[in-house]
């Protein structure tokens, strides 16, 4: 099976940023939330330096502060993902369909605050 986070077309997909490094867009799948978005390294590879993990998951922050509708979101890690061996990481606010599954993932960051 190709690697889907391999083959984004970003004239399709919706994107909120990207750069040599990262992409940042709306997951395929927003399980009942408004918006849900994940950054995916460009390139293939699971573990990355904490480097680049730390500059992704800052990028993922200042934009899930501008597009998710909610106050209070977390960044989640991948354990729970339909598709491992590319590194990335969904950010989501808690009003979803998937609480259950939110409350048993573990979380990079929790940001509380207000817009």
């Amino acid at each position: 099976m190709k690697c889907p986070f391999c083959n984004f077309n970003l004239r399709k997909e919706k994107f909120f940023f990207k750069d040599d490094s990262v992409v940042i867009l709306r997951t395929k799948d927003l399980k009942g939330h408004k918006e849900r978005i994940m950054v995916v390294v460009r390139k293939h590879k699971q573990n990355v330096s904490k480097q680049l993990k730390d500059y992704a998951i800052c990028k993922l922050i200042e934009i899930g502060k501008k597009v998710l509708s909610a106050n209070n979101f977390c960044v989640m890690t991948d354990r729970y993902s339909r598709f491992r061996g590319h590194w990335h990481r969904v950010a989501s606010d808690f009003n979803g369909d998937d609480a259950e599954q939110i409350r048993i993932t573990p979380k990079e960051i929790i940001i509380r605050g207000s817009k």
